[in-house]
C-alpha cells in the first residue's frame, strides 16, 4: 500500500512539474527587433591620459576647456558622472549634431585619477570628482571639488567664462516682452500712411542713387511707375 501511495505521489509530482514548465514557455516567439537606424547623439567628452593631451586639450581654441578629475572606484563620481554628460551634451560638441542653444561654448574631458595621479598631483586636484576650467588666452579660470549636490558651480563658471550668447538665439522671457505703442488719438491710417510716405520720400533719392536710375523720382511717382499696368 506504501510503494502505490509513493508512487501515485511520484506521477502528481512530475506532472506538477511539467505544467509549471509549460506555463513558462511562450506560444510564439517573441519578434527579432532591429535596432534603432538613427545613431543616437552623444556628447564629446575627451579622455585625457597624458601631459601632451591635456596641453592639445587647453590650447585647441579660446573656449572654456573643462576636465573632470574622477577616479573608478569613487561613487560620487560615478553619481556626477551622468549629470557631467548632460551638461557636456547641451554645452559642448557633439558626435551627430544636435544640442540647444549652448552647444559649441565649451570643451569637455575627463582624467581618472589613478591613471594620471602625477598630473592631478602636479595640477593639486587630489579630491574627486574635481573640476578644472582653462582658457588659451588666460590659462586657468576656475578650479574646485565638485560632488552632484554642487553642480551648479559648474554651471555658473560656464556662464561666467563662456563667450556671450546672440542675443536673437536667447528665448524671450514674458519680462521682455516688446511694447506696443497705442496709437494716439490722431494717429489715423491716413495719417500714419503720410508719415510713412515722407519717410519713403526722404530716402528714395539715395535709394534710386544706388540703384543706378538716371532721374529721381518721388516715392509715389516710383510706385506709380512700376505698378501701372501696361496695355
Amino acid at each position: 500500500m506504501s510503494l502505490l501511495i509513493s508512487q501515485l505521489i511520484l506521477v502528481l509530482i512530475v506532472l506538477y512539474s511539467g505544467i509549471s514548465v509549460q506555463s513558462y514557455i511562450p506560444s510564439t516567439p517573441p519578434p527579432n527587433r532591429q535596432p534603432s537606424s538613427s545613431p543616437a547623439i552623444k556628447s564629446t567628452i575627451i579622455d585625457i591620459t597624458s601631459p601632451d593631451d591635456l596641453q592639445a586639450f587647453v590650447v585647441k581654441d579660446d573656449r572654456p576647456a573643462v576636465i573632470k578629475v574622477y577616479s573608478h572606484w569613487c561613487r560620487t563620481c560615478r553619481q556626477f558622472d551622468m549629470r557631467y554628460k548632460n551638461l557636456a551634451l547641451n554645452w559642448g560638441e557633439q558626435n551627430n549634431g544636435g544640442g540647444g542653444i549652448y552647444s559649441n561654448r565649451a570643451r569637455f574631458a575627463q582624467m581618472e585619477y589613478s591613471a594620471n595621479e602625477e598630473i592631478c598631483k602636479l595640477l593639486k586636484a587630489t579630491k574627486v570628482p574635481y573640476i578644472l576650467i582653462y582658457k588659451r588666452s588666460e590659462g586657468e579660470v576656475a578650479r574646485f571639488a565638485c560632488p552632484p549636490s554642487k553642480m551648479q558651480l559648474l554651471i555658473d563658471a560656464l556662464h561666467e567664462h563662456a563667450s556671450p550668447l546672440n542675443d536673437d538665439l536667447l528665448p524671450m522671457s514674458l519680462s521682455e516682452e516688446p511694447t506696443i505703442e497705442p496709437l494716439m488719438e490722431d494717429d489715423s491710417i491716413e495719417s500714419t500712411l503720410m508719415k510713412g510716405s515722407e519717410m519713403m520720400d526722404a530716402l528714395m533719392p539715395e535709394i534710386q542713387k544706388q540703384a543706378g536710375y538716371d532721374s529721381i523720382l518721388s516715392f509715389e511717382e516710383f510706385c506709380k511707375k512700376h505698378t501701372t499696368k501696361k496695355k
